[in-house]
This record gives C-alpha cells, sequence and structure tokens, in this order.
C-alpha cells in the first residue's frame, strides 16, 4: 500500500477524492467532518466499509499524531481565512496539505498577510501547502501552453462554465434581482473573484508582468421559471448566479502588452445546458481549444490526487503548482 492520506471535508468532492485515492493504493487515515461522527467513511461514500470512521474537528489532533498521514487533502471551504484552523492542525502535525480552495491557488497577492503567516508555518514545521484542482491545467497549463506553441500571443481568453447545483448552498447571487444584483455585487466591492488566483498563477508561468488586474460582475438570468436542487424555486427574470470576468493587462518579455480575459460563469443550469472550458488566442496563429461538456468535479479530485507526490517532494512552505511544474 502507498502513503497514509487524510481527508479534511466529505462533501462531494472528497468523496470522490476517497475513491480516486483507494484507485491509486494510497491508504486513508482518517476522514476529518461536521457529519456522520463514527460513521464508516467507504459506507457513508457509497462505497464498501473501509474500516476508516469519520471522526469531529476536536478529534483531529489526537487522531493525526495517531495515524501519522504524509500528506491531507482539504475540501471544506473557498477562502483562506475560513481553513486556517485546520491548517494550524495540520501543521503541527507535520502533514503536508492540498486543497482545493480557490484562494490558495495563488494567494501572495489578494491575501499576502495569511499566505505568510501559512508559509511561516509550514516551514517551521518542514511540511508544504499547496492549492490545486481543477485550475491546476484547465486554468493555468492550457494557457501557457497555447502560448508556448505560438510565435506571439497578444492576447488569451479563457471561459469556464460550471453549474452551482453540483456545489453547495454559497453567496451567489442566485435569486437576487437586477437591482439586489447590482447593489450586492456591482456597486459594492467584491474579494477578488475565483478567477484571479489562476490569472497570476499563469502570469508567473509565461514570466509576463502584471500592470494592471481588474473584475467586474454581470447576473445570469433566468429566462424561464427554473427549479434548483440547492436554492429552490427561481422566478423568470431573478438571476441564476453571475458572470465573473478577470481583466489582466500585462508586460511580455519584449515589451509589449498583451492581455488576459478569465471568465468564470457559475449558474443554476436549465435547459440543454453544460459546463465547458474554452481558450482563445488572439495573435500568430490565433488559436482556439474547446473541451466541451469536461467533467468537472473529476478533473478537479484527479488533479489534486496527482499532486500529491509533487506536493511530498516540494520544499517545505507554500509552494504553488506553478513552482512544481506541470503535473507529473
Amino acid at each position: 500500500m502507498g502513503e497514509k492520506i487524510a481527508l479534511w471535508g466529505f462533501g462531494l468532492m472528497n468523496k470522490v477524492m476517497l475513491k480516486y485515492l483507494i484507485e491509486s493504493d494510497y491508504q486513508i487515515a482518517t476522514v476529518i467532518d461536521n457529519h456522520n461522527h463514527g460513521k464508516d467513511a467507504g459506507e457513508i461514500a457509497g462505497m464498501e466499509q473501509l474500516g476508516v470512521n469519520i471522526i469531529s474537528r476536536e478529534e483531529a489532533d489526537d487522531v493525526l499524531q495517531e495515524t501519522r498521514p504524509i500528506a491531507c487533502i482539504v475540501s471544506t471551504k473557498s477562502k483562506l481565512s475560513q481553513i486556517m484552523d485546520s491548517l494550524k492542525i495540520l501543521a503541527k502535525n507535520r502533514v503536508n496539505v492540498l486543497t482545493i480552495n480557490e484562494e490558495a491557488f495563488y494567494s501572495w497577492n489578494i491575501q499576502p498577510q495569511l499566505t505568510y503567516e501559512i508559509d511561516t508555518m509550514f516551514r517551521q514545521n518542514l511540511v508544504t501547502f499547496t492549492g490545486t484542482g481543477y485550475y491546476d491545467l484547465l486554468g493555468c497549463y492550457f494557457g501557457s501552453t497555447l502560448v508556448g506553441i505560438s510565435h506571439k500571443v497578444d492576447k488569451l481568453i479563457v471561459r469556464i462554465q460550471y453549474n452551482f447545483d453540483d456545489y453547495g448552498v454559497g453567496d451567489n447571487g442566485i435569486g437576487l434581482t437586477m437591482e439586489e444584483f447590482d447593489e450586492k455585487f456591482v456597486r459594492t466591492e467584491r474579494e477578488p473573484t475565483y478567477f484571479w488566483p489562476p490569472v497570476e498563477a499563469l502570469a508567473i508561468r509565461l514570466g509576463w508582468k502584471v500592470l494592471s488586474i481588474s473584475q467586474k460582475h454581470e447576473p445570469t438570468l433566468a429566462p424561464i421559471d427554473i427549479q434548483s436542487k440547492q436554492y429552490g424555486f427561481i422566478p423568470q427574470g431573478r438571476a441564476t448566479g453571475f458572470k465573473a470576468i478577470v481583466y489582466c493587462q500585462l508586460l511580455r518579455q519584449d515589451g509589449k502588452v498583451a492581455e488576459i480575459e478569465a471568465q468564470s460563469i457559475g449558474c443554476i443550469y436549465h435547459g440543454e445546458m453544460e459546463d465547458y472550458c474554452e481558450w482563445e488566442t488572439v495573435g500568430v496563429p490565433s488559436l482556439t481549444l474547446k473541451m466541451p461538456k469536461p467533467d468537472t468535479t473529476a478533473i478537479t479530485c484527479a488533479s489534486t490526487v496527482n499532486r500529491i507526490k509533487d506536493c511530498i517532494k516540494a520544499k517545505p512552505g507554500v509552494v504553488t503548482v506553478v513552482e512544481m511544474g506541470p503535473i507529473s
């Protein structure tokens, strides 16, 4: 059997992670969650019993000391501040951490103080912290590959669409009127959207200097009445989610200005809507790379599990996937 891996959080993502870890010959050290304490993790995930019971956060310190996993996959919240308590326990127990937390993908500029604290904490305990998941390849390395096979790229455009019904309930503007959405998402300053960190990571990967970066939000509206699995009834004309657009101007190595435009479209689906990932370049040559109907959950989980060995081998502290290179 391979290395011992812990899971923190046991929603949709880590249930899939559990399956992939077992199929990749890893051992499951422990599963930490807010629910189903004392129940077998395999049974809760719809698999055979594993003999690994789900434990509470309060038990985590003792169980980590006893089981000594080499790494933990954290799949809980989207902000670094929301997972700091978990990270302190994991770093103290010298556990490497991989997380699909969106801010963690590249947080040095959007959360410098928190990132410095995490970096210090993990370096002192000789373990590594990294953010990975869906944006690893589809939000960063696809873009750098297109630039790599081009003579010149003046603009990169990426669009990713996903269904909010596939994830837990969040603060996504769903059900708001146009006026309410405008008040909450347009006139009020928002924290950087999920695509902001991957854009900065891509700039680092390309060696392009960021001159400016900004974002805006546009609502996606229900053309008909929609019944959502997670959010209930959404009347026609109300918001089904939003399109978050990140604009970035950069200085290439040749001294010319280039652009990245990244669109993250999260909404409640209706009719024939489906996930997609699409990259375009404007340059010589201009290129288009389309991935219709990617399995967002599977890509997120496979990317994370496949990053474990890179994370274990990396230097201590905060190490981005850009520093690690493409998934080996």
